[in-house]
């Protein structure tokens, strides 16, 4: 059966409150939030990381290449 749009959008604003009221008070969904957090940290340091190599395998290259010219 079809829902007119204004029913669906309540049923998805009552889903979304849920969702809030369990990542907010649960406390299941409030490790999960600090799980997700701790992550994020991990994931912004590797980036971190990535990037230093990244970069000195790039400067590498240059100094390879520059003393190849000479």
């Amino acid at each position: 059966k079809d829902e007119p749009k204004a029913h669906l959008g309540q049923g998805i604003k009552k889903r979304w409150g849920e969702l809030r009221d369990f990542f907010k008070n649960d406390p299941l969904g409030q490790r999960l939030v600090a799980l997700g957090n701790d992550l994020t940290a991990i994931c912004q340091k590797l980036q971190l990381k990535i990037r230093e190599v990244l970069k000195k395998y790039v400067k590498n290259l240059v100094e390879e290449k520059d003393d190849d010219s000479k």
